[in-house]
């Protein structure tokens, strides 16, 4: 079984790779532009019941780092520290995710903090990472919020 996980996991972690990559930009402090203008976050009521409504706090969490971050080239450590609360929170719930139209955006969210925070800590960091985590985040919040 926890093969499997693992090799889940890489899975995952490899079209996140390629998806994060796919997004890079020409670096500086003035980001990449491939953004969507950060919209207001909803609230967490108008998230449809079940897995949508138990991730919410930690979507609408993640959305707000990485749109008031945008751009920028120095993360704050309690900023750091707060996506990997908002990460480890959902990826603890996706096991009992059973929707694949709900689990698909969840796990591209969670993957996408995980690189940001991998290239964060080998001081390999690009604007364009957290670009990858609004998508992402974006597009959980389009699936779940109705």
């Amino acid at each position: 079984m926890k093969t499997k996980i693992f090799g889940i996991i890489a899975a995952a972690l490899a079209a996140g790779a390629v998806s994060v990559g796919c997004t890079s930009s020409s670096g500086g402090s003035s980001g990449s532009g491939n953004t969507p203008a950060a919209a207001p976050m909803p609230a967490a009521s108008s998230f449809t019941a079940g897995a949508c409504r138990n991730a919410a706090d930690h979507v609408i969490a993640l959305g707000e780092i990485s749109g008031r971050l945008q751009g920028k080239t120095d993360i704050p450590m309690a900023d750091r520290s707060a996506l990997a609360t908002h990460q480890e929170a959902i990826r603890t719930m996706l096991p009992k995710v059973t929707d694949t139209k709900v689990k698909t955006p969840l796990q591209t969210l969670v993957t996408t903090v995980g690189w940001t925070r991998l290239r964060l800590d080998l001081q390999s960091y690009d604007p364009a990472l957290l670009d990858a985590v609004a998508k992402a985040d974006a597009d959980t919040r389009a699936v779940c919020v109705r």
